[in-house]
C-alpha cells in the first residue's frame, strides 16, 4: 500500500469534509484498518500519485481478527480526479474487507486504470 496525505488507522466516528488534498506523492485519504461509522464528505483529491481514497486496504480477516474489521462508512460526494499519475494501478475509490459501506455520488475520472474497486 502507498502511504496517504492523510492516514488513519482504527478510526471511529471521524467526518472527513471539504477538505482538498492535492499534488500529494503518495495516496490522498486512507482509513486503513478497523475503520468504524465514519463518513469521508465532500472532498477533493486531485493529481496524487496513488489511489484517492482507500478504506480498509490493509485488513485481511484472516490473520487480522474482528477488531480489525471495518464497518458502517460512507464515501459520498467526492471528487476524486487526476489519480495513479506514478504508480498506475491505483484506483479512485478503494475499499477492502468494509461491511455495510455505502459509496454514493461521488464523481470519479482520469484514472490509469480503475475508478471504484
Amino acid at each position: 500500500m502507498i502511504p496517504a496525505a492523510i492516514q488513519l488507522e482504527y478510526a471511529d466516528h471521524l467526518r472527513f469534509e471539504r477538505n482538498v488534498v492535492r499534488h500529494a506523492g503518495g495516496s490522498g485519504i486512507a482509513l486503513v484498518i478497523g475503520a468504524h461509522d465514519n463518513q469521508v464528505v465532500g472532498n477533493v483529491v486531485e493529481d496524487v500519485s496513488g489511489t484517492g481514497i482507500a478504506l480498509d486496504s490493509s485488513h485481511s480477516p484472516q490473520t487480522d481478527g474482528p477488531a480489525a474489521a471495518s464497518y458502517r462508512n460512507v464515501i459520498s460526494n467526492n471528487l476524486v480526479t487526476a489519480v495513479g499519475q506514478d504508480y498506475l494501478g491505483s484506483v479512485g475509490i478503494f475499499v477492502g474487507y468494509a461491511a455495510s459501506t455505502r459509496i454514493e455520488h461521488n464523481e470519479v475520472s482520469r484514472m490509469p486504470y480503475k475508478g471504484i474497486s
